[in-house]
C-alpha cells in the first residue's frame, strides 16, 4: 500500500511539474533597426504580439530599436528603452536579463564593403556568445534591399547576397535564422512595390510576412489559418502565412 501511494504521489508531482513548465513564460527580445520595427506604427511587432495573444502563447516581447544603426551601435550605445523604462544598451539588455529568445539584425550597409562585413561578423559572434551565456536562443533576422540600396543589383541581387551572408553566420554558430529578406525577395514577383512603403522600408503587407516568420521560427507552430489583421485581405494573409511556412521548412531549426 505504501509503495502504491508513493507511486501515485510521484505521478501527481510529475503532472504538476509538467503543467507549470508548459505554462512557463517565454521572454523574447527583438533587437534591430527599422527593418524589424518596420514603421512608426510598429506593424511587425503588433502583428506578432497579436498572434501570440490570440493563440494562447505565454510569451512577452521586449523591443530595443535604433533606426538606421548597425549591431555595433545597438550593442554599445545607451538609449531609452520604453518597454523597460530605463536607459540601457543592447549588451546590458542581454546580459542583465534572462531572455529565452533574442532576435537581432544588422544594417543595410553591412554587406556592401569588406570592412563593414567584417564588423558585422564580429558583432554576430559577440551577440551569439552573450545570448548563449545567459541560456538564450540567438536568432538572426534576415534583411533585404531594393534598387536604392544597390542600383547595380536591385532587390534580387542584394537580398540574395544578404541572405547568403546571414545564412553563413547562422550555420557557423549553429544559430536559428528567420530568412525574412529572402521572403521579401520571393514575394516581390507577386507584389512588387506593394511590399514597401518607401524604397526600402516594409509596408503593412510585408510587415505581416515578417510577423508570420517570427512566429513560426520562435514557436515552431504554423500561422496558416490565422485570421487576417485589419487592412490585409484573407488571400494576402494566407499567401504570407504559407510563404513563412515554406521558408521555415527550408531554413528552420
Amino acid at each position: 500500500m505504501k509503495i502504491a501511494f508513493k507511486n501515485r504521489m510521484l505521478v501527481v508531482l510529475f503532472l504538476v511539474f509538467s503543467s507549470v513548465n508548459s505554462y512557463a513564460q517565454t521572454k523574447i527580445l527583438l533587437l534591430g533597426n527599422s527593418y524589424i520595427y518596420s514603421d512608426a506604427n510598429r506593424h511587425t511587432v503588433k502583428f506578432f504580439e497579436k498572434m501570440i495573444s490570440s493563440n494562447n502563447k505565454n510569451a512577452v516581447v521586449t523591443t530595443h530599436f535604433a533606426g538606421g544603426k548597425n549591431l555595433t551601435y545597438i550593442w554599445n550605445t545607451v538609449k531609452w528603452n520604453k518597454d523597460l523604462g530605463t536607459q540601457i544598451n543592447g549588451k546590458q539588455l542581454i546580459e542583465n536579463n534572462n531572455f529565452d529568445v533574442v532576435v537581432f539584425q544588422g544594417h543595410t550597409n553591412d554587406i556592401l564593403s569588406t570592412t563593414a562585413l567584417t564588423e558585422f561578423k564580429n558583432q554576430v559572434s559577440n551577440y551569439n556568445s552573450s545570448i548563449r551565456s545567459k541560456g538564450g536562443r540567438p536568432m538572426l533576422f534576415g534583411i533585404w534591399g531594393t534598387d536604392s540600396t544597390n542600383a547595380t543589383k536591385g532587390i534580387y541581387g542584394y537580398s540574395q547576397n544578404a541572405h547568403l551572408n546571414y545564412l553563413d553566420q547562422a550555420n557557423k554558430f549553429n544559430m536559428e535564422y528567420t530568412p525574412t529578406g529572402l521572403g521579401q525577395m520571393k514575394a516581390y514577383d507577386d507584389y512588387g512595390s506593394l511590399l514597401f512603403r518607401d524604397p526600402i522600408h516594409s509596408s503593412m503587407l510585408s510587415s505581416y510576412l515578417m510577423a508570420c516568420s517570427l512566429y513560426i521560427s520562435i514557436f515552431a507552430s504554423s500561422p496558416v489559418g490565422f485570421p487576417p489583421p485589419t487592412g490585409i485581405s484573407t488571400a494576402d494573409a494566407l499567401y504570407m502565412q504559407n510563404l513563412s511556412v515554406r521558408l521555415f521548412d527550408q531554413y528552420g531549426k
